[in-house]
């Protein structure tokens, strides 16, 4: 299942860039590291969201296939 490991990718870049800008953030106090933090926090709770969102597509089609495979 390599679709896992570019899952566990996506989040490990994610995490990454939101630690590089959180240092960041102690060098730089001006407006546009300001708009770009908030840029950065945007896309990762999009990425959360789409994550979770496939998460729970993953395990429906588990269970789907469960209950077709079952016999009656």
């Amino acid at each position: 299942m390599g679709y896992l490991n570019e899952i566990e990718d996506m989040k490990s870049a994610s995490a990454k860039l939101s630690n590089a800008i959180r240092a960041a953030s102690a060098l730089w106090k001006d407006k546009q590291f300001e708009d770009l933090s908030a840029s950065v926090s945007g896309v990762g709770r999009m990425l959360r969201t789409v994550l979770e969102a496939g998460e729970r597509s993953r395990r429906s089609i588990e269970e789907f296939d469960r209950i077709a495979n079952e016999r009656y």
